[in-house]
């Protein structure tokens, strides 16, 4: 008669299984730790590297100091393929890896570098590559937020010159607004938007939106943003130049706005990007083709 072999208990086994459930549950949180940090240390040294290269691109101008004022003059998106600066970011691919799940809580994916030169010194900030198309442009984030808040518009009463700017962040309504943009789009580039009741237009409700960071620039009077405005009484979008504008809220807090009101008819701080048509404005998607292509300030 054999000897019985000598074998794990349940018990035994149950303990093993719960020590390798205890192992994994610690090392992918460890892991997933340790991958964003490098996610978010190859983020920072992409900024290092494009602040020494937009300065090597300034001191090459010298000699021809109007060049050098040329390129200061305007926002300069990085290129990391071709490790070029350009004023216009149709064709950069993203590069940003890093998360919101990383220690810091700002995602870079589907971002590249944009610089800026104030006061001697490159202001490096992460900005969307373009504005994305959408797969059904009856669901667009602009017509479907419009839908959903028309009734918020109504009942609310709007802040003065009928607007409501997405940089007043002492506003409640600003704060209804924002959330529905994020529930009905949240994966969207959108910086910054104003509502607006434009009296001259029917009283439309309308929404304008630009994916420029118009917080790193500079509202001197004369600097124009790209944007694109959507029209819900008549169901057009339009890309167009609006005047930047400083304005303070009621807790005395300086912000950038889109200087749009109910006036823009023959007014200056408004310009149409060209090549749009009837039937580019009928589309959300043309329109922003029309929108990647242009320069985000003017």
């Amino acid at each position: 008669m054999k000897k019985a072999q000598p074998g794990f208990t349940l018990a035994e086994l149950l303990v093993v299984v719960a020590i390798l459930g205890i192992l994994t549950a610690v090392s992918i949180p460890l892991y997933n730790g340790l991958t964003e940090a490098s996610k978010e240390k190859t983020d920072n040294n992409y900024v290092a590297v494009v602040k020494t290269a937009y300065m090597a691109e300034y001191d090459s101008f010298d000699e021809t100091l109007k060049e050098a004022d040329s390129f200061a003059g305007s926002t300069q998106y990085y290129d990391l393929a071709n490790h070029e600066f350009y004023t216009v970011r149709t064709g950069i691919k993203a590069y940003g890896q890093g998360t919101a799940a990383g220690e810091v809580s700002e995602s870079h994916v589907g971002k590249i570098i944009a610089c800026t030169y104030e006061d001697g010194e490159v202001q490096a900030t992460w900005t969307s590559a373009m504005l994305a198309t959408v797969e059904d442009e009856s669901s667009n984030l602009l017509l479907k937020t419009t839908q959903d808040l028309i009734d918020d518009y109504i009942a609310m009463k709007m802040q003065k010159n009928n607007v409501i700017d997405s940089g007043n962040t002492s506003s409640a309504r600003t704060q209804t607004v924002m959330d529905e943009i994020k529930k009905t789009f949240p994966d969207t580039t959108f910086t910054a938007w104003r509502v607006t009741k434009e009296t001259d237009n029917d009283s439309a409700y309308t929404i304008t939106v630009t994916d420029v960071d118009i917080n790193s620039l500079t509202a001197d009077g004369k600097l124009k943003v790209k944007v694109i405005r959507y029209n819900p009484s008549k169901n057009t979008y339009t890309a167009a130049y609006i005047l930047l504008v400083q304005l303070t809220d009621t807790n005395g807090n300086k912000y950038n706005a889109l200087n749009i009101n109910s006036d823009l008819k023959g007014v200056s701080k408004w310009e149409e990007l060209p090549n749009q048509t009837d039937a580019t404005k009928a589309s959300y998607n043309a329109t922003v083709n029309i929108y990647n292509k242009a320069a985000d300030t003017k």
